[in-house]
């Protein structure tokens, strides 16, 4: 533990679910299994999230896992700059499909409550960030959801909030600036403090060192992938002969019912076991993570540390 922390800046991305992943990861388990699975994903995604917004400008100021409330709840990113402030929940469900109808969200034809808790949250922080800042900070709600499939939208989201692909994220940071220079100064001053968004600001962990721990788990996750598919590794990484590329994802606006099942004609066998491209795609966004961590995040970390 340590002293209360001053400055919201130095939290690491995905700080609290790190925590949480080593709190119910066994230590002679290689790869995260049962609990800590689903803290696991999360975390990655929202490493790799922070890694798409490290590469807005100087002009923005990103602040991750800020502990919000009077428990353990914490916001995954605040972003703040001339276009707005955003406070951003993500969603890793790689690969499923996404049903949205005003306040329904259905992730695979499961129902989830991601939109009723993406308006509270943005409630929550506009009114705790307004009245730290004494300025009206109007918050727009995003939910980030990694790599989805098919999206089908039969009605916008209720409450403003907006539902995008992680690669669909940079772009909602573009459009006329609603703040001055000195407002964003304002706001970010603000926003930084432990007290703006949490009832008794605790004292805080070792963020770096949480961080290191997290990647040694991904490390020895991506080892024994590698040892479990060998023969995916054997040859050069091409599609299998006479197989045509994957269709592209396309964002569609249907009558069909959501969870309608295919006709039999169309069904396609899936193999169990993971080909090159998925693991090639495991591994992209492991590496991205090692890349984020040692590469971005470690050295600010260790710059701001400095006198």
């Amino acid at each position: 533990m340590g002293e209360p922390v001053s400055d919201l800046r130095s939290r690491v991305p995905a700080q609290g679910l790190m925590r949480r992943t080593m709190e119910l990861h066994s230590s002679g388990v290689v790869v995260p299994s049962g609990d800590s699975l689903s803290w696991y994903a999360g975390a990655l995604g929202e490493i790799a999230v922070a890694g798409l917004l490290s590469t807005l400008g100087p002009e923005w100021t990103v602040l991750h896992s800020v502990p919000v409330g009077r428990a353990d709840t914490d916001i995954d990113h605040v972003v703040i700059g001339p276009a707005g402030v955003f406070t951003i929940n993500t969603k890793n469900h790689s690969g499923k499909d996404v049903w949205i109808a005003g306040h329904g969200l259905m992730i695979s034809g499961h129902g989830t409550n991601y939109i009723h808790a993406a308006i509270s949250e943005a409630a929550n922080a506009e009114r705790r960030l307004s009245a730290a800042a004494d300025l009206t900070v109007p918050i727009a709600a995003v939910i980030v959801l990694l790599d989805p499939g098919k999206r089908t939208i039969k009605a916008l989201p209720e409450g403003g909030v907006r539902i995008v692909a992680d690669s669909e994220l940079l772009a909602l940071m573009e459009g006329w600036p609603v703040f001055s220079t000195s407002q964003v100064a304002r706001i970010v001053e603000a926003a930084i403090k432990p007290g703006t968004w949490h009832d008794n600001p605790r004292a805080e962990v070792d963020g770096p060192l949480i961080a290191i721990r997290f990647n040694a788990i991904m490390a020895r996750a991506a080892q024994t992938a590698l040892a479990a598919s060998p023969s995916a590794w054997s040859g050069p990484l091409s599609s299998p002969r006479g197989s045509s590329p994957a269709p592209r994802k396309r964002l569609v606006t249907s009558t069909r019912s959501f969870g309608s099942r295919p006709s039999s004609g169309s069904r396609r066998r899936r193999s169990s076991k993971p080909g090159c491209g998925e693991m090639l795609g495991r591994l992209v966004l492991i590496g991205f993570a090692f890349w984020f961590f040692f590469g971005v995040m470690l050295p600010g970390l260790i710059q701001a540390a400095q006198p």
